[in-house]
């Protein structure tokens, strides 16, 4: 394995920021990361710009946690039976979260994917939001469409439910496995790296010791 999945998952999220256009340094990044990531800064760093490049430069991601904000906001405003609206919030966020581990965030839209969280997060609070959804929401929809929209919201919470729990166990064999399968090449913490990046830097010496 040429680089290690945390690596490029703080990586993600790294550039996440950027993208979201939150400013932070890579300094201050790092910072904010539980003891034992003295290396990350420079671990990030190091696969950025090949984490952009395999990505294609398409950096856009229209994530479900944004309609969920429109959604909050529009039962605020157009639903007046609901009192407080935010009650839903992280009943939502936290079935947002579990559809990002499942098949659903790849066979349906944003908006669809929130629609079921915010009907989930009040059907266990026991609190009927029904009519915002077939009378403010989709009043003017047909009833095929009406049903089918149904449809699909229920296939959402089917696949959301599957998602199993995680096994903290079997996350710590895979990390065991994880430090015999890596690349040294690419590994910033082996002597291998190490010592290409110092013969690197040695050669990068020589040329500007001749440019002069």
């Amino acid at each position: 394995m040429d680089y290690h999945p945390k690596h490029i998952m703080l990586t993600c999220v790294y550039l996440a920021c950027k993208v979201e256009e939150f400013n932070v340094s890579i300094s201050q990044f790092c910072d904010n990361l539980p003891r034992g990531n003295e290396a990350a800064c420079e671990n990030i760093l190091n696969c950025e710009l090949m984490v952009i490049q395999q990505l294609n430069f398409q950096l856009t991601i229209h994530n479900p946690f944004r309609p969920l904000e429109g959604f909050l906001i529009d039962l605020k405003t157009r639903y007046p039976l609901l009192k407080d609206p935010e009650q839903l919030r992280r009943g939502a966020e936290e079935f947002l979260h579990r559809a990002m581990a499942s098949d659903a965030i790849l066979l349906f839209t944003p908006s669809q994917i929130s629609l079921a969280a915010i009907l989930t997060s009040a059907s266990k609070q026991k609190m009927n939001i029904d009519k915002y959804v077939t009378e403010a929401l989709l009043g003017g929809e047909k009833s095929d469409n009406l049903k089918d929209i149904i449809s699909t919201i229920k296939k959402i919470k089917q696949l959301v439910a599957q998602v199993p729990p995680v096994n903290f166990e079997e996350v710590k064999k895979l990390e065991r496995k994880l430090d015999h399968c890596l690349n040294e090449e690419f590994d910033p913490e082996s002597e291998i790296y190490k010592r290409r990046l110092q013969e690197q830097l040695d050669s990068e010496d020589d040329d500007q010791n001749m440019d002069v």
